[in-house]
């Protein structure tokens, strides 16, 4: 299988992060800075347009941005696991901000490097689909759309905050979402079909509820 993977807030502390830039280097207290329910992170603190600009700026020039910070909990043994097993893993992200554009991508890049994961390739992109993959990882609802739209991948949110209203294929972690390429492998090893249309209906029988599965059975 090929597995893409979004970097913030599935491998990336983005929030915690950006959180501790606004605390440390701006005084501001953490209680005014809750876990935000939209994706949007500077509306969901109450920042405007320019505050945002120049705070995400400042951050990733200090490098506490994308240069620093603790990998999401089960993101480097989860990717460790998938390679071991014999898939290729791309990293896409869009890194593209004005201002900071070397910076955030030469921090990206590093700190990925750090993790010791053996990915395929690590992608400076917001095009998702700027890399064919069978299944991409992803946690902003709006690129999970677009990719799913496609149908040349299977998109699989990590739910948080900002997706929980979203009705699509989700996991809560990252053993869970190795258990799912585990499984949708086996499917495609299993199958004649088309693998994303098998992958699909394998995912949608997951979906149902016990009794109609034991029925269909």
């Amino acid at each position: 299988m090929i597995v893409g993977v979004d970097c913030d807030e599935v491998i990336y502390p983005f929030v915690n992060q950006f959180r501790s830039h606004m605390v440390e280097a701006r005084g501001h207290d953490p209680a005014t800075l809750p876990e935000p329910t939209v994706w949007r992170l500077g509306q969901a603190w109450g920042m405007t347009d320019d505050e945002w600009d120049q705070e995400f700026t400042a951050a990733i020039k200090s490098g506490v941005l994308f240069g620093e910070g603790e990998p999401i909990e089960g993101a480097v043994p989860g990717l460790m696991r998938l390679h071991e097993a014999g898939h290729s893993i791309f990293v896409v992200t869009g890194r593209d901000i004005e201002g900071a554009k070397a910076e955030a991508a030469i921090h990206t890049h590093r700190w990925l490097s750090n993790l010791g994961v053996p990915f395929s390739g690590v992608i400076i992109s917001h095009d998702k689909g700027i890399v064919q993959t069978d299944i991409f990882f992803e946690d902003f609802h709006h690129h999970y759309d677009d990719l799913d739209d496609e149908f040349e991948t299977l998109p699989i949110l990590m739910t948080r905050p900002w997706n929980i209203e979203h009705p699509g294929r989700r996991v809560d972690d990252w053993g869970e979402f190795v258990e799912a390429v585990e499984f949708l492998t086996s499917v495609c090893d299993a199958s004649d079909d088309d693998p994303q249309f098998s992958m699909r209906e394998a995912w949608e029988a997951l979906d149902q509820p016990e009794d109609d599965l034991v029925t269909e059975l």
